[in-house]
């Protein structure tokens, strides 16, 4: 066991800011390890002070006579969560970054009496207030960046320092250009066999000339099951077909063709597909168990599913409603059913994908 070293602690930010070459002034958010002992929070606080005035230096930028920055701690939220300490206050940090806000410190009343801010760039943050971003000398919107501590039982110190990733402008699908596409998979057999299944399906789906990737748009939807027609009160599904609305067909009615390579319907299959997944905790309610039947053909399922009363009164102004696309995934156990029409027979294989919707 040690006592926190404000000297050692002090070193290791600017190191750690030094290595990263990071402007001081730019860093909004500090995540403190702030145990609230009456020893340990002072030292942190000493070693903040000492710490960005050597940066200040380096920068050879004078000290911002107004706070800046805001330091926290997780544990006035969660408390001392001991090992996970530091992955706790990371996240905390991403999920700051993420809604742009800098969230309130709990539970603090009086300062700590021998705990110094006045004069310094730090402010302890006491309500929410939202995390806006800096701009350089050039006027560029510069990303958020925060700063994480954790410093062990036995004297072991850590900081991290974050920065926001800024998402590049999302290019116009259809301007025409090359896109690449990544794959991945287990083994090189394997990746070359997803990258043919790939080929394969997009000379097999086509529309006005161009080819259709498969996942396009929120709901993929494409074949003669989609080709028009309006989704709830005239509004469209999302994507490069669209939703049709109908009295749900039967099996061998299927508009779709080539309904044969199905087998037979296995009528009330939403409970053996609960079961299968109930193992993997995944454990649905009941506005989420829309699934009727299933039909299991070669690698593929055909699955009728319902919107219950009770999902369907909660958003009636979804285009989508959630509850559809989990009895969808539901129907995935499927692919477990064995020759003796069983689910749990065979290993279910995930991912899947959506081919046809019809609503």
């Amino acid at each position: 066991m040690t006592a926190p070293n404000s000297v050692a602690q002090a070193d290791l930010l600017v190191e750690v800011y030094r290595r990263a070459g990071i402007d001081p002034r730019t860093v909004i958010c500090l995540e403190v390890h702030g145990t609230g002992t009456p020893l340990g929070d002072p030292v942190e606080v000493g070693e903040l002070n000492s710490a960005f005035r050597q940066l200040y230096r380096d920068w050879d930028v004078p000290p911002t006579p107004t706070p800046y920055c805001g330091p926290g701690s997780v544990k006035t939220h969660v408390g001392h969560l001991e090992l996970a300490a530091g992955a706790a206050g990371l996240a905390k940090v991403l999920l700051q970054i993420r809604h742009r806000t800098l969230i309130a410190n709990l539970h603090v009343g009086e300062l700590n009496p021998h705990i110094y801010l006045a004069g310094t760039p730090f402010q302890v943050v006491r309500a929410n207030r939202p995390w806006t971003t800096l701009r350089d000398e050039n006027g560029r919107e510069l990303p958020r960046r925060a700063g994480i501590s954790s410093f062990g039982y036995g004297g072991v110190n850590a900081h991290v320092v974050v920065e926001e990733y800024p998402s590049p402008p999302s290019a116009d699908a259809d301007d025409g250009r090359p896109v690449a596409l990544v794959l991945s998979a287990r083994d090189e057999t394997r990746l070359t066999e997803a990258c043919r299944d790939l080929k394969t399906w997009i000379a097999a789906h086509r529309e006005g000339g161009r080819a259709l990737l498969a996942g396009c748009g929120v709901y993929p939807a494409t074949g003669s099951g989609c080709d028009g027609g309006a989704l709830g009160a005239n509004r469209h599904v999302p994507g490069r077909g669209r939703g049709q609305t109908g009295p749900i067909p039967e099996w061998g009615n299927r508009n779709s063709g080539n309904v044969e390579r199905f087998g037979a319907a296995i009528r009330d299959a939403g409970a053996d597909c609960l079961a299968t997944f109930a193992p993997m905790g995944l454990v649905y309610g009941p506005s989420h168990q829309g699934l009727v039947s299933v039909a299991v053909g070669e690698k593929e399922l055909l699955a009728e599913i319902v919107l219950l009363r009770e999902s369907a009164d909660l958003s009636p102004a979804w285009v989508m409603n959630p509850a559809l696309l989990d009895a969808a995934l539901q129907a995935s156990a499927g692919f477990s059913v064995g020759a003796d029409g069983r689910f749990g027979t065979v290993r279910a294989e995930v991912p899947v994908a959506v081919r046809e919707l019809i609503v």
